[in-house]
């Protein structure tokens, strides 16, 4: 409604995998749709040919929820992760655990959010001189068994009296 207020129209248009990165397969939002730019929500296993191909068409773009060096919004994962621990921190906390449901032991992810979240979180800790404690398994965590997984970590003598949680969920 604000758009068209002010002579503006917003288009949407879901593109397949193949076209996303395929340039004989171009998207038709690229040739054919009269836009103005593009906002892009594709933040995972971006391929380099998509971005490249965006470029070649010099379409003004705008990643969303995508950490890259230009043309992007997202939220502050590791100022998030530092505020929350610190936030716990002052609430007398001592033992503060980082539960990580979505990629397992590995902080590498296609998505930027899970390293940047553990980072502010280690940062906080380390602020404090307060030891680290990651509660993640070998492998992701699927939603239906994330509660399971939180009520046995949770049950153990030794638990952590604050989390800083990473899940899709």
């Amino acid at each position: 409604d604000e758009l068209n207020k002010k002579g503006l129209y917003l288009m949407i248009a879901h593109l397949s995998e193949k076209k996303n990165s395929d340039a004989s397969e171009t998207p038709l939002i690229l040739n054919q749709l009269a836009s103005d730019g593009v906002l892009i929500n594709y933040n995972s296993y971006i391929p380099e040919e998509m971005i490249h191909l965006i470029r070649r068409h010099k379409l003004p773009n705008i990643w969303v929820n995508s950490k890259l060096k230009r043309n992007c919004v997202y939220p502050d994962d590791e100022q998030a992760g530092y505020h929350l621990t610190r936030e716990l921190l002052n609430q007398g906390c001592k033992t503060i655990a980082f539960a990580n449901y979505v990629v397992g032991r590995s902080l590498e992810n296609p998505h930027y959010s899970v390293k940047d979240r553990y980072l502010g979180y280690k940062r906080a800790m380390d602020e404090v001189g307060l030891a680290t404690r990651n509660l993640q398994e070998s492998q992701p965590i699927p939603a239906q068994h994330q509660l399971e997984y939180t009520e046995k970590w949770i049950q153990k003598a030794d638990r952590p009296d604050g989390v800083v949680c990473y899940t899709n969920n």
